[in-house]
């Protein structure tokens, strides 16, 4: 099913049909150069990299790290400020009514 506005483009920016797109036949299937592409991308699933904790606690530390300096901690940053200003005005409300 098409969705409207999702059709494929070719490189002149032309719509693309259904007939005009490679199909994927037998022969591709059993091209050598194929065949060998397949084989690599197995052989690279079946290989494990193992990572250590340390290592994946210090990638995923920068990684967080990075996040928070960029649009995401700033929004986190004033929502913090929002919620101390809320907790101070309650905190004075509730020692006013004491």
């Amino acid at each position: 099913m098409d969705w409207p506005g999702t059709r494929d483009l070719d490189a002149t920016g032309v719509p693309m049909s259904k007939a005009s797109a490679a199909p994927e036949t037998e022969d591709a299937m059993t091209d050598p150069v194929h065949e060998a592409t397949e084989q690599a991308a197995d052989d690279a699933l079946e290989e494990e990299q193992v990572i250590d904790e340390a290592a994946l606690r210090e990638l995923v530390a920068e990684i967080v790290r990075s996040e928070l300096q960029g649009p995401l901690g700033e929004r986190i940053t004033r929502n913090v400020r929002k919620l101390v200003r809320l907790e101070i005005q309650r905190a004075l409300a509730a020692r006013d009514l004491e």
